[in-house]
């Protein structure tokens, strides 16, 4: 018997999480939510690294040109405000001392490096097909053509940072971080942490 294919949809999301991978790596095809009304204040825009002063969230300016009934397929970043500069100089600082960030350093900064005035979701969806591309991990990635609510696997929610109540459904070992000597083991950070200490060992990582 041939098992189904399993699809799954995503909000879009900025260097998404250890969990968001982990789901990535369980679906065979992947799509990103494109018709909804995009929500402030969600990965959708910010991921969170760990720095010498502690955890610390990246967020992506945006700008909504249709007010609060903007949908995520119509939000623009800000380069007005220099966040691509000042995204690389922390990630840079937080994980230049890291065993592989030289090995991946390149797979990032050239995007930081050249001013980005467009889509906030065409972005995020390029550093995300960079990383799985890197890694081997081969997927469908489209976008919605509609915006549904019966999808059978849906995270587009769930994974949220205002979803303070949920727990982590996926339980990841403890691995070495630049920073563990002062704040300990902090789990479910943006990729980066992945790939900058883990190297190709990530893929192992996120299949739990």
């Amino acid at each position: 018997m041939v098992e189904e294919a399993i699809q799954s949809v995503f909000s879009t999301a900025y260097l998404p999480s250890a969990e968001y991978l982990y789901y990535i790596g369980k679906s065979d095809n992947i799509l990103i939510e494109f018709f909804e009304t995009y929500q402030k204040q969600t990965w959708r825009n910010r991921c969170t690294i760990l720095t010498a002063n502690g955890k610390l969230d990246l967020i992506i300016p945006v700008k909504k040109p249709f007010g609060n009934k903007t949908k995520t397929s119509e939000v623009l970043t800000d380069s007005s405000l220099r966040w691509q500069i000042n995204h690389w100089r922390a990630i840079e600082s937080a994980y230049y001392k890291t065993p592989y960030f030289m090995h991946y350093n390149e797979l990032f900064e050239p995007l930081y490096k050249n001013q980005y005035n467009g889509l906030l979701i065409e972005w995020n969806t390029e550093l995300l097909k960079r990383v799985l591309k890197e890694f081997g991990i081969e997927k469908n990635i489209n976008y919605t053509t509609e915006f549904k609510t019966n999808y059978n696997t849906d995270y587009r929610f769930t994974l949220s940072p205002k979803n303070k109540e949920r727990d982590i459904q996926v339980k990841f070992p403890e691995y070495f971080q630049a920073f563990s000597d002062r704040y300990g083991f902090i789990p479910n950070l943006s990729l980066l942490d992945l790939v900058f200490n883990l190297g190709p060992d990530l893929n192992s990582y996120i299949e739990g």
